[in-house]
């Protein structure tokens, strides 16, 4: 029997492994698609840091931004460049945003591609599927259904692709994207972002992407999305001589506030049973909540999976081994207690 099964092979659930593994414990990661057979494998896999509005998004993002980009540097610096992005402005709001970047030392001016932009220096590019590989190395992985095996701990990160309890509090809003390869004659001197993202020439590839669909879960590779993202790449620089090598698709996971979300789970309709009241108002600790036993999940890092999973699942590990608290913010709590105040009528 494994200690613990972790239903999806996304980077949240790679990261979880590998982190697992890293206690000790023995670990099974299965999905019927395989490694990084959704929204990670069909990602850009950017990893810089996030600009706008001091919020707990921001900060949450740009936190992570340095684990994760140390992470990668120290343990897997052959699936991780750190190619420099340049954050190009698509308004005059984010010039001004640009300024307070480089007064806070996060970024250095940058003209490149365009006046205005700003150089995230260390920033970089993640090989997306090769790293969700190396990150389950050692570690067993099948690519079947989760139910005919055991385990004393069971962790549900399947990202857009499933809400296994059937919980309605837990609704999780897919973004269908597509990203391609492509091969130009053009120099890339740095990764870019604007309207899109394009990654320095690697390996004689660029990847650009991707193109966003609110709540689609599934869809055929595009035509129109692959002109789209080739067209919005040559607005930031002409490229030449411009070969289509792979086109890929997938599902980012998101969540109602835009936060991930980790941690035990809440039995909503036995948690109602037993305090009706929450209907109506009234405020119970969680702590007095009904959970699913042994059952844990990570889930919503949006279109910053490689920036945000290795932190959070790090957070989630430190949960299920060291009993450290998770902070309120992430907890799948929050969406339980703001679902109940609606279904007093129902």
């Amino acid at each position: 029997m494994y200690d613990y099964l972790i239903v999806g092979g996304g980077i949240s659930a790679c990261a979880t492994a590998y982190f697992l593994k890293q206690k000790g414990a023995l670990v099974c990661v299965v999905d019927e698609r395989g490694i990084a057979g959704g929204g990670s494998g069909a990602a850009g896999a950017f990893v810089s840091p996030k600009l706008g509005k001091d919020n707990i998004l921001k900060s949450l993002i740009n936190e992570a931004y340095l684990f994760s980009n140390s992470f990668y540097t120290q343990n897997f610096p052959s699936f991780f460049t750190q190619t420099g992005v340049v954050q190009i402005p698509k308004s005059k709001n984010d010039i001004e945003l640009f300024k307070q970047c480089i007064d806070q030392g996060l970024a250095i001016k940058s003209n490149i591609y365009e006046k205005n932009s700003i150089l995230f220096p260390e920033a970089g590019v993640v090989d997306a599927i090769g790293l969700c590989l190396a990150l389950l190395d050692g570690i067993d992985f099948k690519k079947e259904k989760a139910k005919y095996i055991k385990a004393k701990h069971t962790i549900l990160a399947q990202g857009a692709y499933g809400n296994l309890l059937q919980e309605p509090y837990l609704n999780i809003r897919p973004v269908w994207g597509q990203s391609i390869d492509i091969s130009t004659t053009t120099n890339i001197l740095k990764s870019s972002h604007k309207q899109i993202s394009i990654s320095q020439k690697l390996n004689n590839k660029v990847r650009l992407g991707a193109t966003h669909h609110r709540f689609i879960l599934e869809q055929e590779c595009l035509k129109e999305d692959t002109l789209f993202l080739i067209k919005e790449a040559n607005k930031i620089q002409k490229l030449d001589d411009v070969k289509l090598i792979k086109e890929y698709s997938g599902a980012r996971a998101g969540s109602f506030d835009y936060i991930p979300m980790i941690g035990s789970i809440i039995k909503s309709a036995k948690t109602i049973e037993k305090f009706p009241s929450l209907k109506f108002g009234r405020k119970i600790e969680a702590k007095h909540y009904q959970f699913y036993e042994n059952t844990s999940i990570i889930n919503g890092m949006g279109g910053r999976g490689f920036v945000l999973a290795p932190f959070i699942a790090k957070k989630l590990v430190d949960f299920l081994i060291n009993n450290k608290e998770i902070e309120k913010e992430l907890l799948p709590d929050r969406f339980f207690n703001r679902w109940v105040k609606r279904i007093k009528d129902k």
